[in-house]
């Protein structure tokens, strides 16, 4: 009986924490954050410092004032010599807004970045 108890117990505290943050010191789906879409072209590498631990896809970050270091890269079906490169980018993310960034539109690198905010 013991055992059963101890099993949900942890089954609960484990379905309101959340996901892994992502990266150290970030928060999880349980706490205050925004999130944060890469496109294709666009990865997180840092966040405030902190390397990330998957570079695409959702990203979980603490709101307010933020420091993104994103590498941007050319289009996957460029068939040319690769071009990318590391940049910091400073943001304000508002507490339980999404979101995306991506390559914007240009002919030549380096692209711009486009911080397109999906609301609440």
């Amino acid at each position: 009986m013991r055992w059963a108890t101890g099993l949900l117990c942890g089954v609960v505290m484990l379905a309101g924490c959340g996901g892994p943050p992502s990266y150290a010191g970030g928060p999880t789906e349980g706490q205050p954050y925004s999130l944060i879409v890469t496109g294709q072209d666009v990865s997180v590498w840092k966040v405030d410092g902190w390397d990330t631990y998957t570079r695409t896809g959702e990203i979980y970050v603490e709101p307010g004032a933020r420091s993104l270091w994103l590498r941007v890269q050319n289009p996957i079906e460029h068939e040319g010599e690769p071009h990318r490169w590391v940049k910091a980018y400073k943001v304000r993310l508002e507490e339980g807004h999404t979101y995306l960034l991506y390559r914007g539109e240009s002919d030549f690198p380096p692209w711009p970045v486009v911080f397109e905010e999906l609301g609440k």
